[in-house]
């Protein structure tokens, strides 16, 4: 790697970080029908309003020790985690595709994955008004990219058909939404992002994933209740990411477990 590389990818990982200080606002946010546009940055502990020292990613956690500098209360590691893994991820895109349209693609796709993510795993709900934002934004990066939108549709349309399939199934059979709709909108932008070839794959992924994580934490004897919820939605997401950027080897493997 070349020192230019490397001057190039450390200004993606400070462009990251800092993204990723945005991103902490809206997974705060967004879910209580707050502003993101105006209005200061506050401790949630003590709601003082921060000044410029106390937001500089990742720096200030650490000048502050964890805490808050007005109310002393422990912030959570969660804020400078999430703005090291953006900042990873910008890196990974500029190593994979350089500076291009396609980079720009990427970064809006795992942005999303990341953003609905979370907010599904603190709050047990997908915001659709996430999705239809970043759903335009990569229908016109496909466009952009000259992507083979005709695959990309397809890809939708199958996503969509077999999660409402699911969802109407289990509406049926447990008497409640226990498949939320907003699994099978994600699952529609999953399907567009992906394409025809990995839609089948990029809807099974998830459910394993869940059984997995669900066997970690039997063996760890932290079962969850009859009636306990978790969500779904990370798991799609952490599927759709891994199949963004190993589709092909994970498939082909698959396709070799099956001949063995």
């Amino acid at each position: 790697m070349s020192m230019e590389q490397i001057y190039i990818g450390a200004m993606f990982f400070t462009v990251g970080i800092c993204v990723g200080s945005f991103y902490n606002v809206l997974i705060y946010r967004l879910p209580r029908d707050m502003g993101f546009v105006r209005g200061r940055s506050f401790c949630p502990s003590c709601s003082h309003s921060l000044g410029a020292a106390d937001l500089i990613p990742i720096i200030s956690f650490a000048a502050l020790g964890g805490k808050c500098r007005y109310c002393k209360e422990k912030i959570s590691a969660r804020y400078p985690l999430m703005e090291c893994l953006v900042g990873l991820l910008f890196v990974l895109a500029y190593m994979r595709y350089g500076i291009s349209l396609e980079t720009a693609k990427y970064l809006i796709l795992w942005s999303m994955l990341l953003i609905v993510g979370i907010i599904d795993l603190d709050n047990m709900f997908i915001m659709e008004s996430v999705l239809f934002f970043f759903g335009v934004l990569l229908v016109i990066m496909a466009i952009a990219c000259r992507d083979d939108i005709i695959n990309s549709l397809l890809g939708a349309a199958a996503g969509l058909v077999m999660y409402y399939i699911i969802y109407f199934l289990a509406k049926r059979y447990y008497k409640k939404e226990a498949f939320g709709s907003g699994d099978v909108l994600l699952m529609l932008l999953i399907g567009f992002a992906v394409g025809l070839k990995h839609v089948l794959l990029a809807a099974l992924m998830p459910f394993y994933l869940a059984g997995l994580y669900l066997i970690v934490r039997q063996l760890m004897k932290r079962r969850l209740s009859r009636n306990s919820e978790i969500p779904f939605g990370p798991f799609m997401c952490l599927s759709a990411w891994l199949i963004s950027m190993y589709g092909q080897e994970i498939q082909d493997f698959l396709f070799r477990l099956v001949e063995f």
